[in-house]
């Protein structure tokens, strides 16, 4: 009787439980890349919509999920301008359940030496517009110029040159109302200005005699003709 009860109770417990998951692997495409460029992480098998974060160094925190894999080498995430950097990814599961990942989640992405330097290699300006230098560096007789320059920001005293250099950047102001990213290209370095959205003053006006609601004109016209106010319920 009692060894019945102990294998009716295994049976229900095991009907019960979670199923163990299968193990899913991560890698990186590509497995190694230049500082600001842009690697996708891959999970095979993946379950449907996840989400989860990687780790840069034991430092950095980078969100990504099914929907947006991909995140960019940048010193702002963490990443060397050159070497290996160590990554530690953690998923989860549409309900909320980790999901195992082979090694643990552990990876390692490969940062390729640049022809170009940039220092720094990421700015934040402020809504209202702003302005920088950004030291170049170069060998001498390596010719570099700007790429996808967008239209907010303006780069002086040129767009392209050879060798080290310093240029000035001026950011105008943000008036889009939505933070904005820019990735412009030095030669085979990327410079990331980062620009958020001007907060609302949160400034209401004073009412004025013609925003006066229907409400108090209707209650001002019977105290003028003499009738009583209506009890408010």
């Amino acid at each position: 009787m009692r060894i019945s009860a102990i294998l009716g109770l295994s049976l229900l417990l095991s009907c019960c439980s979670k199923p163990q998951a299968v193990q899913s692997t991560v890698s990186l495409d590509p497995p190694n890349a230049k500082l600001g460029a842009t690697v996708r992480l891959r999970v095979v098998p993946a379950p449907e919509n996840w989400s989860g974060q990687i780790t840069v160094m034991n430092a950095t925190v980078v969100h990504v999920d099914s929907g947006n894999p991909s995140f960019a080498l940048t010193s702002r995430n963490g990443f060397t301008e050159n070497g290996n950097t160590d990554l530690f990814v953690t998923l989860v599961d549409p309900k909320g359940y980790e999901i195992p990942l082979t090694n643990r989640g552990r990876l390692v992405l490969q940062v390729i030496q640049s022809s170009v330097t940039v220092e720094p290699s990421s700015e934040e300006v402020s809504p209202t517009g702003g302005s920088g230098a950004i030291h170049v560096t170069a060998a001498d007789n390596y010719r570099w110029s700007a790429a996808s320059l967008p239209d907010w920001v303006e780069i002086t005293p040129a767009t392209q040159g050879s060798g080290p250099a310093i240029i000035q950047y001026k950011a105008a102001p943000n008036t889009t109302g939505q933070a904005r990213t820019a990735h412009i290209g030095l030669g085979d370095a990327v410079l990331e200005i980062i620009q958020p959205a001007q907060r609302s003053s949160g400034f209401k006006p004073f009412r004025t005699a013609g925003d006066t609601s229907k409400k108090t004109r209707d209650l001002k016209d019977k105290s003028n003709r003499g009738e009583p106010a209506s009890k408010s319920k």
